[in-house]
């Protein structure tokens, strides 16, 4: 971004939410289209965090503008930071990993001039590519499961138990 008076570039780092949410196994993921960043890349629900904002806040707010899917505050736990850089895009972006337990309702393509379309995928068969930020994510996680393994009531054990 170059400032309008004096012409100086000025580079800046971004800050994303992601919600990672996992039903019967099988993590959910996008397919980016016309955002102008990583387009056919997949990757969790999200977006920009906002001013004031918390992460578990931020990542269920997101949860639910992209998929319509909603969780409770006291079902998501920070579980992840990763450091995106993009030269080629000239992006940098820190992204915040949230898991969301326990989503309720139906996926539904809430935005579909940012994405293709959302569908689940077992960890061990994850679509390519990747953005950057989910592989950044995935090696941060390979001697540990890529999530926890919650379980808030007894016939509810859907969390991922792999390693990557």
């Amino acid at each position: 971004m170059k400032c309008p008076q004096c012409k100086i570039t000025i580079q800046k780092v971004g800050v994303a939410i992601r919600a990672l949410v996992i039903r019967n196994g099988k993590i959910l993921l996008g397919k980016r289209q016309n955002t102008g960043h990583q387009d056919g890349h997949w990757e969790t629900p999200g977006g920009h965090f906002e001013y004031g904002e918390d992460f578990k806040i931020a990542a269920l707010r997101e949860l639910n503008e992209e998929t319509g899917l909603t969780a409770k505050e006291e079902n998501a736990n920070l579980i992840g930071i990763t450091n995106d850089h993009l030269p080629q895009d000239e992006k940098h972006y820190i992204s915040i990993y949230v898991q969301c337990d326990l989503a309720e309702g139906n996926v539904q393509l809430m935005e579909p001039n940012k994405c293709t379309g959302w569908e689940w995928f077992s960890p061990d068969k994850l679509p390519t590519p990747l953005t950057q930020s989910m592989q950044n994510f995935i090696e941060s996680r390979k001697d540990k499961p890529l999530a926890y393994k919650h379980v808030w009531r007894e016939e509810h054990t859907d969390m991922c138990l792999f390693h990557l």
